[in-house]
């Protein structure tokens, strides 16, 4: 696994791949928990696109929803093509991305609408936005697609967590919010790896309570924009 963000090692190192779509508000939360643990526990986290749009498709949804959808799927073909010669630089163009993202949100503008100036943001060449618009890099998203597909099943949505033991074994999610910090973090990723542990262990899921059956807003993700970041150099 080449393309990983490496982090100062408490333990045995452990190989972490997170498919995410940057439209998916869910994986934004649960990436700044991956981010929390990863120098305390030794992860070495790749990030992996997830097209929700290839996934899932537009039907059933609002206009507004399938604009999202289409300019997020836009973003995972810049990511792949600076994926190709900055592999390094993945998760902080994930972040300057969601970054514009809330600003826009803010200001009731669409979603992903400026790839040159959010590159250079992630100091990246702006030129790598012209990918947006290039249909062949829809080809490497379905191969990371299919990779998760592989482990976790045809029907996994973003956020998806694969965790490479004596095999790799994948969950989708965890759905959580907010995303925990400190002593709750890693709580929370000790669990998740014991439960990888265990080779008969498929799911666990609880009822959400009312305020959670939709996604976290994009209002709601300015908290964790300020917490630690892949910038850190980790």
């Amino acid at each position: 696994m080449p393309d990983t963000q490496d982090c100062q090692s408490k333990g045995p190192a452990v190989d972490v791949e997170f498919f995410f779509d940057p439209v998916c508000t869910w994986s934004w939360v649960a990436s700044r928990w991956l981010v929390e643990v990863a120098p305390l526990r030794g992860l070495r986290v790749r990030w992996r696109s997830f097209s929700k749009l290839i996934g899932m498709g537009t039907e059933g949804l609002r206009d507004s929803d399938v604009t999202s959808r289409t300019a997020s799927h836009r973003a995972l073909r810049v990511i792949e093509a600076v994926r190709v010669d900055h592999p390094e630089a993945v998760c902080r163009l994930y972040e300057a991305m969601t970054a514009a993202a809330m600003e826009e949100h803010a200001q009731l503008r669409p979603l992903f609408s400026h790839l040159p100036a959010t590159l250079e943001a992630a100091g990246l060449d702006c030129r790598y936005a012209e990918a947006a618009y290039d249909e062949r890099w829809d080809d490497v998203i379905r191969e990371s697609m299919a990779d998760v597909h592989a482990v976790v099943g045809e029907g996994a949505c973003t956020p998806v967590t694969v965790l490479w033991l004596d095999r790799p074994v994948g969950f989708q999610g965890p759905l959580v919010s907010p995303a925990p910090t400190g002593g709750e973090a890693l709580e929370l990723w000790d669990s998740f790896l014991r439960l990888a542990s265990v080779p008969g262990v498929f799911e666990i899921s609880r009822p959400c309570p009312p305020r959670r059956q939709m996604a976290p807003a994009w209002s709601e993700l300015c908290a964790t924009a300020t917490r630690r970041s892949c910038f850190d150099g980790r």
